[in-house]
This record gives structure tokens, C-alpha cells and sequence, in this order.
């Protein structure tokens, strides 16, 4: 089975490597830790193949935080992972001696994005000259949105800062405008 590996580093290297984070599917909300390769952020290792694997890495390596079980989940299944605090979604790559990122001048952009039976309301971040239609056409599959609130059934069930939205589970996007 193809997957990106949440264990499989010593436990010395693993610990500083895996991020807790919560998978939600139609289905359920897993609170899973997540391990991320030296250097890379959770929307690197969402968006990209693991360094080393098919180009058709479809399944993700978890470890369940309740039962500590490793497992496997499809990308497909994924409608969003959320991150309890905005230091772990900058993500690994943000220590000192990792691949630096260029600082890309971006626009935040309000948004509502509907899923199935999931509202989202939060930032997108806009690059230069990009629309939110660019943005969401973009070749990649996840969309990374930050200072977000979950809404469930009607009801506001979470507030996180950052939350990596599967693109294909989104049903419909607008802007939220503020008065």
C-alpha cells in the first residue's frame, strides 16, 4: 500500500515530526498525529507526493491519537484538516536550518465555502494578481484558509486558524462581505 508515512522514524525522530491534527470525512472526525517530512508544512505534504513515492500516492499515514493504531485514509475521503494552532500549520518548515519559503505578498479574501453537510467561513489568501476562480483552479488539491470558523447542522461547532480544504468536496464558494 502507497501512503505517506505518520511512523515509521524512530520515536526520538518521530516525535518532533508528527503534528496533531483532526481529519474530518462525511463520515467521522479523526484526531490523528500526522508525521511531516524535515522542511515541509501540512499543505506541502497535502498538496505534493512524499518525496520517494508513486506519483499516485492516494492514502495518508495516520496514528489515531485515542488508540494509538496506525491506519491509512483515502485523500478522496478527506473534506478538511484542521489545525488547533496557527505555529503548527506554518508547519516545519518555518524552524530555523529548513527550506525557507519566499514570502509571496498576498491578499486575504473572506470567504464561505459550502461542503456537503460542512460550512466554512475564513481567510483565503490571494497571491498577486489572482482571483478567487484562479485560486480555486489552481492545480492542487487542497486550499489553505486561515482564522476559520466550522459550522455543522447550522451550528458553529469550531473556531481554528488554519484549515486545508479538499477543493474537489467543495460545493460552492462565495464571499463574505463585511459591513
Amino acid at each position: 500500500m502507497v501512503g505517506i508515512k505518520a511512523a515509521q522514524h524512530s520515536d526520538s525522530q518521530n516525535a518532533d515530526r508528527q503534528l496533531c491534527l483532526d481529519f474530518y470525512s462525511e463520515e467521522e472526525k479523526i484526531r490523528a498525529r500526522f508525521y511531516c517530512n524535515p522542511g515541509c508544512r501540512i499543505l506541502d505534504m497535502l498538496n505534493k507526493p512524499h518525496p520517494g513515492t508513486a506519483e499516485q500516492d492516494i492514502f495518508i499515514e495516520l496514528t489515531n491519537n485515542a488508540t494509538h493504531e496506525e491506519f491509512y485514509i483515502h485523500r478522496d475521503v478527506i473534506l478538511f484538516v484542521a489545525a488547533d494552532n496557527a505555529n503548527t500549520a506554518r508547519g516545519l518548515g518555518s524552524n530555523s536550518g529548513s527550506k525557507q519559503y519566499p514570502v509571496v505578498q498576498k491578499t486575504p479574501e473572506r470567504i464561505n465555502i459550502q461542503l456537503k453537510s460542512y460550512r466554512l467561513v475564513g481567510q483565503a489568501h490571494l497571491a498577486k494578481n489572482m482571483t478567487l476562480k484562479s485560486t480555486l483552479a489552481e492545480n492542487v488539491p487542497f486550499l489553505p484558509l486561515t482564522d476559520v470558523m466550522i459550522i455543522h447542522n447550522s451550528k458553529m461547532i469550531d473556531e481554528r486558524p488554519f484549515v486545508a480544504v479538499n477543493k474537489s468536496k467543495i460545493s460552492s464558494v462565495k464571499k463574505e462581505f463585511i459591513y
